[in-house]
């Protein structure tokens, strides 16, 4: 995690959507940002199921040498322009 004044920031390498536990997304270069109250995601898109983007959904990554997963639930609709893909997030679980 990064700290610069008001914005808290978590990032990796490659992470996933999980819609249940299949992946609705797979992702690269992720960025989660905490502004204001408000965690958003930012990320690379690989792999993208639009029907299991419609459920309940939540960001699993994998923690690295911690182990474990960060998780955090989808709160916002997920929006895919291209390549890119960013939602808002809940409050990491």
């Amino acid at each position: 995690m990064f700290h610069d004044g008001a914005a808290l920031r978590v990032r990796g390498p490659r992470a996933e959507i999980l819609a249940a536990y299949a992946p609705a997304a797979c992702l690269h270069d992720w960025t989660i940002t905490k502004i204001a109250g408000t965690w958003t995601l930012t990320a690379g898109a690989d792999r993208v199921n639009p029907i299991l983007l419609r459920g309940v959904l939540r960001f699993a990554a994998p923690r690295g040498a911690l182990g474990g997963f960060w998780y955090w639930p989808i709160a916002g609709p997920v929006t895919v322009i291209g390549r890119s893909l960013t939602a808002k997030l809940g409050k990491p679980e």
